[in-house]
Formats: structure tokens, sequence, C-alpha cells
């Protein structure tokens, strides 16, 4: 079990790599800015927790997407390799 999680953590670890730290332009601060003007407070928080909970969710899609093509690019590896291999003998 404890090798699943570590591949896991790899895994996480090479998709934050890819991805980065995303950070919001300009517009989006700016909208960002205008709705905390507008809301009370109990609005505020309820707009944050289901933002919170949309990002989780393109996070762990985003995530199971990127590990889906690392396997899909570590089979398509194994598969040149083998056939390389194959061909040597020849």
């Amino acid at each position: 079990m404890s090798d699943i999680f570590d591949r896991y953590k790899y895994l996480k670890k090479l998709w934050s790599d890819f991805y980065g730290l995303l950070k919001m332009d300009a517009e989006s601060e700016k909208m960002a800015s205008a709705l905390e003007n507008q809301l009370d407070k109990k609005t505020r928080w309820e707009l944050i927790q289901l933002i919170d909970q949309m990002n989780l969710e393109c996070e762990r899609v985003s995530l199971e997407s990127f590990i889906t093509g690392f396997r899909v690019a570590m089979g398509i590896a194994k598969e040149v390799s083998y056939e390389a291999k194959f061909l040597e003998k020849d």
C-alpha cells in the first residue's frame, strides 16, 4: 500500500511541477474585488466555499488526466522498447 501512496505522491509532484502555480490575471482580480465590495460577509463566505469545492474538483480531474496521460506514455515507451529489442534480434 505504501508503494501506491509513494507513486501517487510522485505523480502529484510531477503534475504540480508541470502545471505550476496559476496566478489570477488582472481581469479576474478586478472581478474579485468588485464582488467583495458588493456581497455581504455571509454570501462571500458561501461563494468562497463553492469556489473552493469547484477548484478541488478541477484539480482532481486534472491530476487524474495527467496520471492517465503519464501511464499511456509509459505504455508507449515500453512498446517501443520491446519492439526495438525484438528488431535487434533479427
